[in-house]
């Protein structure tokens, strides 16, 4: 998930986190031990109730025809997957599912499964302006998750019977494409007065590394995780007009930058934003503006509209392919040493 992380460890052997006194308090052993004890008890839940499960006085997300076939319901209630709960409010026409904005059901004739899709949601004070706290003048100290629930429909080959897709994982199409990464020392300098630098990455600052697939064969990569997020007030052609700048001059957006415009309408039904540049001097300082090489009108009605900067730039060796990265299969460095490749062959998940 995009957030302002130090660092993101994967939830391992350790079974807690304790506080030493006199220490310093890192934001990444807080988020450690949440992760801990969410997986713990996400393990629990599918352990004693299965890959999937609904209560019986309450199932979410069961199908059923309304208004003499006009309408396609999706019923209240809660539903477990592989231990993460997820629950529909009220029910609702699935054609016009909250979660799931602008996807209509399917117009042709066949058989289809009905696929829930259950994933959670990093949000910040731009997606949820009410986690901030009114006694710090609406300062963010944290972020938030949400569990987001979309039932999609997949056309299948076949009409009967269809009682053992119940639970089923839906075919991924292949095995997945692994992405290494490595850091890789400074090559060693001539001048003897320059002292060699023996450690793999050669930045000063503490950074947090996101390289993300635009498409399968297409990449961006931040250095601060995707965190660098404005917020859209308006939009005015090739021009917005942001919130505010960012919280320093290294925080913010500039001439040249590749930033990502999205809003909630796009990154729930599609994933990724409108990926374009900010054109030659296009920031204003005093009026909040910055003018994008491509249109933004076609995302002037979505909520919480907001602006993503990403760190990636094209070099000589390597060329830009529609404003990202193509896909590496060699060592690729990012920055201060700093590589990445993808292996060869499988599926590449976009994300």
């Amino acid at each position: 998930m995009h957030g302002d992380f130090s660092r993101i460890r994967p939830v391992g052997r350790f079974t807690r986190v304790l506080k030493s006194q006199g220490r310093v308090e890192l934001d990444a052993d807080h988020n450690e031990l949440v992760d801990s004890l969410t997986a713990l008890r996400r393990r629990a839940l599918a352990d004693t109730l299965g890959r999937c499960a609904a209560p019986t006085d309450a199932p979410g997300f069961g199908l059923s025809i309304r208004d003499s076939g006009a309408t396609l319901e999706l019923s209240a209630g809660r539903i477990y997957v592989d231990g993460i709960v997820a629950e529909n409010p009220s029910a609702v026409d699935a054609a016009a599912q909250p979660w799931l904005p602008g996807v209509p059901l399917p117009s042709e004739d066949g058989a289809y499964a009905a696929v829930l899709e259950v994933w959670e949601r990093h949000v910040t004070a731009i997606e949820a302006p009410e986690i901030t706290e009114p006694a710090l003048l609406g300062i963010e100290t944290t972020s938030r998750t949400e569990t987001i629930a979309q039932v999609r429909f997949e056309p299948i080959d076949r009409v009967a019977p269809l009682s053992d897709l119940a639970c089923a994982i839906p075919d991924g199409g292949g095995s997945a494409v692994v992405m290494a990464a490595r850091a890789v020392p400074d090559p060693a300098a001539e001048d003897p007065c320059i002292v060699h630098a023996g450690a793999g990455y050669r930045g000063l600052d503490n950074r947090l590394y996101r390289v993300q697939l635009v498409a399968e064969d297409r990449f961006v990569w931040s250095r601060d995780n995707g965190a660098v997020v404005l917020p859209v007030d308006s939009v005015d052609g090739n021009s917005v007009v942001l919130g505010d700048l960012g919280r320093d001059e290294e925080l913010t957006v500039r001439p040249g930058d590749w930033v990502e415009l999205v809003g909630d309408q796009t990154e729930l039904s599609v994933g990724m934003g409108l990926l374009t540049q900010v054109a030659p001097g296009g920031v204003d300082a005093v009026t909040r503006t910055s003018r994008l090489t491509a249109s933004a009108v076609p995302f002037a009605g979505e909520s919480h509209l907001r602006l993503r900067r990403w760190d990636h730039q094209g070099t000589p060796s390597v060329a830009l392919v529609d404003g990202a990265v193509p896909v590496q299969l060699d060592w690729y460095e990012l920055e201060d040493g700093v590589q990445v490749r993808f292996g060869a062959g499988g599926q590449r998940r976009v994300g």
